[in-house]
């Protein structure tokens, strides 16, 4: 490896964001459940997926689950699958299912595609004179069943015909990226290039992200593509939403996982996670979602169907809790120090020296490794003084790592008043007092 592909791992270990070098330079680390991602990805490939498409591991903050993810992402590109990824949040709320897809779309990538992966595919495969013959028999199909609008044979129908790189082409594309198309500018679209599909009823708001991923990951699979892998990391951030949007968003993980055999879909594998904590402390403690979201869902006249799906979804995390992304021993975490230690001697042409490892229980590897690349960074600058009271207070931090759990659930808001609130109120108090008096 260069010196410059070396100090781009560094850089990314120091920041704690796991690039697809620094997983390849550190490895994964979690022997058992690398096996489970790769019967994953056999079974996928194979069509043969039982119980349930995909799995969720659980682990303490800085254990490592987004190195994992990155790592599980490499496997599955290796073995000639597209792979997307999506961060759970506030701001992407699992529960809604639109903005979730576009983010995989965004994310999308394959082993010969990195970005507009959607857009650069099907260029390819048109390019190349295919016709996806198979899969417009197939989406025909589906739609007579029932199980895809007639909106998605026609557009399949229409990008056979328009021309690469033309508007018309780019809407149909955005459409299949889950981006907002006006109905007026597809049915333009279907006067212009398919004159002759009379009926292109989309989906209903709904159900259109839903049929969206059944169409597309056929039509990966009639790309020659092995299936679509899709990672979502930070599943537990779920709990910052209300108790209808979490039942939803517990329906939505019932779903991707397939667990109603008849929404499954083919070539789709799912892979989550969680914090450790996140059963114990919003599903059977904590809210106990597991025996008020689903009442909450069934009172609401517009969600009542997202009952049963929702607490299909919350018996699957449960059964999931098994899956554990353990922390590494002090062998394990010699062995990670050896490698960065490479990349950096590599990075900065120098001789980096070996650090006491600090073992203890809660301690992330995040904090070893930012430790370590620290404590290297003085000894380059020639600040050996600094060394030993840095290593001090390191050591002491994670000491203190050990008792605290970094991903405690957010906080209540608070019922005391904010400081400058309450000078205001006993000011305001004070006057109304002295004009009465």
């Amino acid at each position: 490896m260069s010196a410059l592909a070396s100090r781009r791992v560094i850089e990314a270990l120091r920041t704690g964001v796991p690039t697809h070098d620094a997983v390849v330079a550190l490895g994964a680390g979690q022997p058992h459940l690398e096996e489970r991602m790769a019967q994953l990805l056999s079974a996928v490939r194979s069509g043969s997926t039982a119980g349930s498409n995909g799995f969720v591991f659980n682990g303490d903050f800085g254990t490592g689950k987004s190195h994992l993810l990155e790592a599980f992402s490499a496997m599955a590109v290796e073995q000639k699958f597209v792979v997307s990824r999506a961060v759970i949040s506030k701001n992407l709320p699992l529960h809604s299912s639109t903005p979730v897809l576009a983010e995989l779309i965004e994310t999308l990538r394959s082993r010969a595609h990195a970005e507009d992966a959607l857009l650069t595919m099907l260029n390819d495969a048109l390019d190349s004179g295919s016709k996806l013959e198979d899969l417009m028999r197939w989406s025909n199909d589906e739609a007579r069943a029932g199980r895809l609008a007639p909106l998605f044979p026609g557009l399949l129908s229409a990008l056979r015909r328009v021309p690469i790189g033309t508007h018309p082409y780019h809407t149909i594309v955005e459409y299949l990226s889950g981006a907002a198309v006006p109905q007026a500018e597809l049915n333009a679209l279907f006067r212009s290039h398919a004159p002759y599909i009379k009926d292109h009823a989309g989906p209903r708001a709904p159900q259109r992200a839903e049929q969206t991923v059944r169409f597309l990951s056929r039509l990966f699979i009639e790309l020659g593509y092995s299936g679509w892998i899709v990672l979502f990391d930070e599943l537990e951030l779920i709990r910052l939403q209300g108790p209808l949007s979490r039942g939803k968003a517990y329906a939505e993980i019932a779903r991707w996982m397939g667990l109603e055999h008849e929404r499954r879909v083919q070539g789709l594998g799912v892979v989550g996670t969680v914090t450790r904590d996140f059963v114990n402390s919003c599903i059977t403690g904590g809210s106990f979602d597991i025996d008020h979201v689903p009442v909450k869902l069934r009172a609401s006249a517009s969600n009542f169907h997202f009952a049963d799906a929702a607490g299909e979804g919350m018996e699957f995390l449960l059964d999931e809790q098994g899956n554990e992304c353990l922390p590494p021993d002090s062998r394990r975490l010699e062995a990670i120090q050896d490698s960065i230690r490479r990349h950096y001697a590599a990075a900065f042409d120098c001789t980096p020296s070996r650090v006491k490892v600090v073992q203890g229980e809660g301690v992330s590897v995040r904090a070893h490794i930012r430790r370590w690349i620290t404590m290297w960074d003085l000894e380059r600058q020639g600040r050996r003084d600094s060394v030993g009271g840095y290593e001090v207070a390191a050591t002491l931090e994670i000491a203190a790592d050990r008792g605290r759990n970094q991903n405690d659930r957010p906080r209540p808001p608070s019922t005391r008043r904010p400081r400058l609130k309450r000078r205001m109120y006993w000011l305001g108090s004070a006057r109304r007092w002295l004009r009465t008096g």
